[in-house]
């Protein structure tokens, strides 16, 4: 069955947490306010309940400010974990580091116990296709994130009979990982409204199908969440961001343990197994 149009890949934007772009501080306090932005509610959304995001990439766009949200993730080896999550916690400028992805950049993996730090999935990121400039796909685009072979494999995964951007157990149940992309090209009628918008895309996976797989690997999963807020000086909704451009960037990261427990580097955040409504 072939690929589904990009069209077809658009959902309602995710319901937010908060004001991302809020104009109450002004430019300068709001990006300083950025780590805020990167807090657990980014990887356990109220809006998806039984599921967490485990990827995922998204903007928010105003006329004088510009946020963006990275989200990835990786296994890592429980008895190495907490000491990871503090050494890479200390790292100043998160792009000095990156989680490993599946036939990406290898150089990021490590595989000599107990120092493990494995991919479990793949990017899917590929060539315009015929749908590229489709009015109808927005800012949707292809499948950018899956379950890597270690995960499908793992736990007898298959994707969806009508080519739907979701992984099942080929026993039956709830969709293990479910891709979401968001965003639609409106046209407005002033400067100030042509420069909003939020376009994004999400991996979401089944939490306890999650736990299962890690308590079965003996593995936990370590989660960055890398937020940049910029102050915008272009004028022009889609332009790219002059090299002069003031921008602030904050991570955090959480392991989520196979156990159930969420930490950051300062110690328990207590569990992601529970829904949350707030973070």
């Amino acid at each position: 069955m072939p690929p589904p149009w990009s069209a077809d890949l658009l959902r309602p934007t995710p319901r937010q947490s908060g004001d991302e772009l809020s104009r109450k501080l002004p430019v300068g306090q709001w990006q300083q306010a950025g780590a805020e932005a990167a807090g657990p509610n980014r990887i356990l959304p109220d809006d998806a309940v039984g599921y967490l995001v485990v990827d995922g990439d998204e903007e928010h766009r105003a006329y004088d400010r510009r946020q963006g949200t990275r989200i990835t993730s990786a296994l890592v080896e429980p008895a190495a974990a907490r000491s990871l999550l503090r050494a890479l916690q200390t790292i100043k400028d998160p792009w000095d580091y990156g989680l490993p992805i599946e036939g990406i950049a290898p150089e990021r993996e490590l595989n000599e116990p107990p120092f493990r730090l494995l991919p479990w999935l793949s990017s899917d990121e590929r060539e315009p296709r015929i749908d590229e400039k489709d009015p109808l796909r927005g800012y949707a685009s292809a499948i950018m994130c899956r379950p890597g072979s270690r995960v499908m494999n793992a736990c007898g995964l298959a994707r969806d009979q009508y080519s739907l951007p979701r992984w099942s157990r080929r026993t039956g149940g709830p969709p293990m990982f479910m891709f979401e992309a968001w965003g639609r090209s409106e046209r407005r009628h002033s400067d100030d409204e042509r420069n909003t918008g939020v376009a994004g895309h999400r991996l979401l996976t089944h939490k306890g199908q999650l736990q299962r797989f890690l308590s079965a690997e003996r593995l936990d999963l370590i989660c960055k969440v890398e937020v940049t807020r910029s102050a915008r000086k272009d004028r022009y909704y889609g332009a790219e961001r002059p090299d002069d451009e003031p921008f602030v960037r904050r991570a955090r990261l959480y392991r989520l343990a196979c156990d159930g427990s969420l930490e950051v580097a300062e110690g328990s955040l207590g569990t992601w197994r529970e829904d949350r409504s707030t973070a």
